[in-house]
């Protein structure tokens, strides 16, 4: 789900999709190690930039605590 994220955001500008992409994406990695992971915190770190840039950043600290 992260490369089709990033897919769409960067390569087709479709901003409903690539956080589609990356809400799943961050959910897989949450539900497998859990969101302190160095892995999974970099996903929820670009979540949350995404939803900065879109205007959504009091949803940033909770979506860094892993609540996505």
């Amino acid at each position: 789900h992260a490369n089709l994220a990033e897919f769409f955001l960067h390569e087709v500008g479709h901003i409903p999709k690539a956080i589609t992409h990356t809400i799943r994406s961050c959910l897989v990695g949450i539900k497998l190690w859990g969101p302190s992971h160095p892995n999974v915190e970099r996903k929820l770190v670009e979540f949350s930039r995404l939803l900065l840039a879109i205007g959504l950043e009091a949803k940033m600290d909770a979506v860094m605590k892993g609540d996505v």
